[in-house]
């Protein structure tokens, strides 16, 4: 189980049945379930960006939470990404901001496996087994 500090909301846990969260103004909690059409998956590290959107860890993928339909999916495109895309046992470990080529990206460490990042403009993840990019490296 795992507790984040909300700004928007005023709290959430993660747990293998989902993300729970609390709006503002309620004394219940809703639930966000990521299922996906073969099984449940686990939050396992949150990340908020500065602007405020939720970032959700898992041992499948990267997902993002959308407040407004209390809904997690995942980010563009990740379906073509072969390293994020349905993490082979492993876990994201960590999910930092930066900018690279000058455009803000997700820099993602999935546990035992290689970094990479997913550039917010380009709406496209990039890793090691990335023949166009092979920049990770230089991360």
């Amino acid at each position: 189980m795992i507790f984040i500090k909300m700004t928007r909301v005023p709290y959430g846990i993660g747990t293998s049945e989902g993300l729970f969260m609390r709006p503002a103004g309620m004394d219940s909690l809703s639930t966000s379930t990521a299922v996906l059409q073969r099984s449940s998956v686990d939050g396992l590290r949150f990340f908020r960006d500065d602007d405020g959107t939720l970032y959700i860890g898992t041992n499948f993928s990267l997902f993002v939470y959308d407040p407004a339909n209390n809904k997690v999916s995942l980010l563009p495109n990740t379906e073509k990404d072969s390293v994020i895309y349905d993490i082979i046992d492993s876990r994201i470990v960590s999910v930092i901001k930066d900018k690279i080529d000058g455009h803000p990206s997700l820099i993602v460490s999935p546990y035992g496996h290689y970094i990479a990042y997913y550039d917010l403009v380009e709406k496209q993840w990039v890793s090691r087994n990335d023949s166009v990019q092979q920049d990770t490296g230089e991360i």
